[in-house]
C-alpha cells in the first residue's frame, strides 16, 4: 500500500507543477504587450521635456557636474590639515611605495 502512494503523490506533485508553469506563461503572455507599451509611452512622455528650454539647461547643466557631492551641500573649507615637510628633495626615492 505505501509503494502505490508514492506514485500517486508524484503526479499531484507533477499536476500542480505544470499548473504553476502554466499560470506563469499565461500571465507573462497576457502582460507583455501592456509593459512594452506602457515602457514605450513612459520613454515618450521622457523624451518629450527636451522641448522645454528651461529644463533642457537644467538638465544640461547637470549632466556637466563632475563632483557628485556638489549637489549635497556646501564645500566646507579644511581644518587640521597641514602640508608635509619634506626632509630630502630625492626624485629618485621609491621607498614611500
Amino acid at each position: 500500500m505505501p509503494f502505490l502512494l508514492i506514485p500517486i503523490f508524484l503526479i499531484i506533485i507533477g499536476v500542480v507543477m505544470l499548473c504553476v508553469i502554466g499560470l506563469v506563461f499565461g500571465l507573462i503572455h497576457i502582460l507583455f504587450w501592456p509593459i512594452v507599451i506602457g515602457l514605450l509611452i513612459w520613454w515618450l512622455v521622457g523624451r518629450s521635456d527636451h522641448h522645454d528650454h528651461h529644463h533642457y539647461r537644467y538638465r544640461q547643466a547637470r549632466h556637466q557636474r563632475t563632483d557628485w557631492q556638489d549637489g549635497l551641500h556646501e564645500r566646507k573649507a579644511a581644518r587640521n590639515v597641514h602640508e608635509e615637510k619634506q626632509t630630502s628633495h630625492h626624485d629618485d626615492d621609491w621607498s614611500d611605495f
